[in-house]
């Protein structure tokens, strides 16, 4: 497959399975959303929209770098690019399941409410979310927005070993 050749080359044409699409490179989706993301933003610059601050021209040191940083801050904050979905877990949907998961099963049954929350530090805390994040979390390969999944049962299985190692159940 070649890495490089123009979209129109009559090869591709020939052998339309030799390119690569979101649909046969899923982890591509990201980098698709991204250039999705800076054309519609050149588009912008050049029809004046970010003005005075970027400009379509670029004749000196000072607006090529406005428009650097009108594309850096753009990305992180314009909610129409969305790109940070592509690194992070659906948490209503994960959160969701874990308690469907929990409720189904005994972890639940015997937790002591008289163990007040002020027990657990910040530090137990952080212990908690990076064996979360090493047992339990994983990319699941679509390469979309939202790719990142809880193991379900063995976050639980984490929570309740954390949970009996304090004495919280």
């Amino acid at each position: 497959v070649l890495n490089h050749t123009a979209n129109d080359t009559p090869w591709l044409d020939e052998h339309p399975d030799a390119g690569y699409t979101t649909l046969n490179s899923p982890h591509l989706q990201a980098a698709l959303a991204l250039d999705d993301a800076v054309l519609a933003m050149s588009a912008e610059v050049a029809e004046g929209k970010h003005a005075p601050y970027a400009t379509s021209r670029m004749d000196t040191v000072a607006a090529v770098d406005a428009v650097v940083d009108l594309v850096r801050e753009s990305l992180r904050t314009d909610a129409r690019w969305r790109l940070w979905e592509f690194y992070v877990c659906d948490v209503g949907r994960e959160a969701a399941a874990i308690e469907r998961a929990a409720a189904g099963g005994k972890l639940l049954r015997g937790v002591r409410g008289d163990v007040p929350v002020r027990e657990v530090t910040q530090a137990q805390v952080d212990e908690l979310a990076r064996a979360l994040t090493r047992e339990a979390v994983f990319n699941d390969g679509s390469g979309g927005r939202f790719a990142v999944r809880v193991r379900h049962g063995k976050a639980l299985a984490v929570l309740a070993r954390f949970l009996v190692d304090r004495g919280i159940l």
